[in-house]
Formats: structure tokens, C-alpha cells, sequence
């Protein structure tokens, strides 16, 4: 460790690591990436050095109890990963008002991209949904931004936790509640149909 560097390899811009990260559940991005902040912020590449700067994030920027949630690591596939819907709301509503927020937005998946590819085309979600999905057996979720014209942009957090649906079920009545919260009530469009909207890129 103490001679010099063979070679030296920069990574891409964060805003463009962050895009595989939300918009395709990329879990081994956010794992380096947790690890990354622990090494640069608090002095060791681990999870519990990660998770530690992210905690502080959490509780001293975003302004989250510290009760709302318990981490693991960046991926959130650990069974021990908490973290109550309320809180998320209050990370997306920070993001949303953050003056460094054009990437974060970007990467969140949309109606016809990224895991929202088959979710939610041609209904009235379509165009005013920025969302990232989240799974795992018997949990489902979905969290993100959903435009109302005549209220503005909406935060919401939708979670089935423990639940003993199929993964599709899981799926539809989450997608159900987004369709009641943007005053429609058409189906999402079945898996193979055909679409008149041009998703979004």
C-alpha cells in the first residue's frame, strides 16, 4: 500500500452513476456507492461506515427522526433495512426543492422506462409519473413524484410489506392506488398491448 499507484481509474460523474442506480434497480451501484461515501466521509469503505454518513444526511439535512429508520446497506435488499414511508416522502420532498436535483429527477423511472417499462402506459399516470420501484418477496413499493394539474406535484410512498400476494398482485393494487391518486380509473395497459403514447426518454 505504501508504493505508488500501478494505475489510477476515475470513475463517472455521480450524476451519471446515479441513473442506472434508479432508473433499472442497478443494487450493486448502490452498494459501491455507500461504500464510497463511508470511505470519503467517514474514514472507512464498509457498511457500517456508510450507512453512518448516510444516518447523519438523513437526520441533520433532511431533517428525519432518527427513529424512522434503520440501515444496512445501499442496496436495501437486507431484511433488516427500515425506513417508515413518512421518511421517504421527506428525502423525495428534499430532493424535489434541492438546487442539485436535475440528476436525481432524470434518473427516476417513468411510465415506458427503465422498471416502469411495463407499468402504467396509457393511463393517466403516463407523462406525470417520476417513480422508483422497489421489490422484494412479499414486499412491494413504489415512491416518487406524480403530477395533478390542478394540484400540483404530488409525494407519495406506497408500501405492501409482509403481504402473501403474488408479486403481480402486489403490482396491480399499487399501480390501482396511482391511477385513484391521478383521477383516473383506466387499467394499466396489459403486457404485450400495444400503445398509442410515445414513452418518455
Amino acid at each position: 500500500r505504501r508504493a505508488p499507484p500501478l494505475a489510477t481509474i476515475a470513475s463517472r460523474p455521480i450524476g451519471e452513476l446515479i441513473y442506472p442506480l434508479l432508473n433499472d434497480s442497478h443494487n450493486w451501484f448502490a452498494e459501491m456507492l455507500l461504500k464510497v461515501l463511508g470511505r470519503e466521509l467517514g474514514g472507512a469503505g464498509s457498511w457500517d461506515s456508510g450507512t453512518a454518513v448516510v444516518g447523519r444526511f438523513l437526520t441533520d439535512s433532511v431533517g428525519v427522526d432518527s427513529t424512522a429508520f434503520d440501515l444496512q446497506d445501499g442496496s436495501g435488499l437486507s431484511r433488516s433495512d427500515l425506513i417508515s414511508p413518512r421518511a421517504i416522502v421527506a428525502i423525495l420532498r428534499y430532493m424535489r426543492a434541492h438546487a442539485s436535483n436535475a440528476g436525481f429527477l432524470r434518473a427516476l423511472p417513468r411510465p415506458g422506462s427503465g422498471t416502469l417499462s411495463d407499468r402504467l402506459l396509457c393511463t393517466p399516470a403516463d407523462g406525470r409519473l417520476e417513480a422508483k420501484t422497489g421489490s422484494m418477496r412479499e414486499v412491494n413499493a413504489l415512491a416518487g413524484y406524480l403530477d395533478r394539474p390542478r394540484d400540483g406535484p404530488y409525494i407519495f410512498d406506497i408500501v405492501t410489506n409482509n403481504h402473501p400476494a403474488s408479486y403481480a398482485s402486489g403490482v396491480a393494487q399499487i399501480d390501482s392506488l396511482v391511477l385513484a391518486l391521478a383521477g383516473g380509473a383506466k387499467a394499466p395497459r396489459a403486457p404485450g398491448a400495444q400503445c398509442t403514447a410515445t414513452p418518455p426518454h
